[in-house]
């Protein structure tokens, strides 16, 4: 009987040295699960791109700059699916889960539906903003709109190409834009542009920037030995007169 009120099996030592197999699956099966339904506030803030065709991020939509530059990490580019609630009318919908990996590693298995919304690909990226009142913000822009997926697959594919060419600069260099077509039901929609405008290495130095030139020193003079004094031949003396 346990008389101290803890929990037995927190207390009691496992009976075997391994985990058995049915279990390590089921372990590692709820273990995805839990990941992939659970969402964890804080973090970078979002990007986004309104209806309005405006980039905004944070909470409270602050507008980004127009023309400014943000670089991509490209460590940081993730491959998955989430799962969004569809409610019909003006029911606010909800992310209700996320399955998301390093686009290095093997995309995941797709979850099964939560009710009846089934999980759809997304994609992720952070970046930094390089110039003008947003310097130094990082931003994390996630999507899976067909749109959004298109900006990032074209930005895969030119990163993709960059690797070949220029492994030493893998960071691209992006100006957020936009583009429109006429729906018949929701007027003008507006889709994500990630302008290409160059590329920058992992420490932040665009391609084709100017080292900075430090001046060489100067090689020091030899000091000119100053030229030999005639020696004046001593005089005859003076004879009385």
């Amino acid at each position: 009987m346990n008389t101290n009120g803890k929990n037995e099996i927190a207390t009691s030592r496992p009976t075997a040295t391994a985990l058995a197999p049915d279990m390590a699956t089921r372990l590692y099966q709820g273990i995805v699960e839990s990941r992939s339904t659970t969402i964890i506030a804080g973090g970078k803030p979002f990007l986004r791109l309104l209806r309005d065709g405006q980039w905004v991020y944070g909470q409270g939509d602050k507008e980004v700059q127009e023309g400014s530059s943000w670089v991509v990490n490209p460590l940081s580019l993730a491959h998955g699916y989430c799962c969004w609630s569809n409610h019909e009318g003006n029911v606010k919908n909800e992310k209700l889960g996320e399955s998301m990996v390093p686009i290095y590693e093997t995309k995941p298995a797709k979850p099964a539906p939560i009710d009846t919304w089934a999980y759809t690909e997304q994609r992720s990226v952070e970046l930094k903003c390089l110039d003008g009142e947003d310097a130094g913000t990082e931003v994390l822009y996630s999507t899976n709109s067909v749109g959004g997926l298109r900006a990032i697959d074209s930005l895969l594919a030119e990163l993709q190409a960059q690797l070949q060419a220029d492994p030493s600069h893998p960071c691209p260099v992006l100006q957020l834009e936009c583009d429109s077509y006429p729906h018949s039901k929701y007027g003008k929609i507006y889709t994500p542009v990630l302008k290409n405008v160059g590329w920058a290495s992992m420490d932040g130095k665009l391609a084709g920037e100017a080292a900075p030139t430090v001046a060489a020193p100067k090689a020091p003079v030899a000091p000119v030995a100053p030229e030999p004094t005639a020696r004046r031949r001593p005089g005859r003396p003076a004879v009385a007169k």
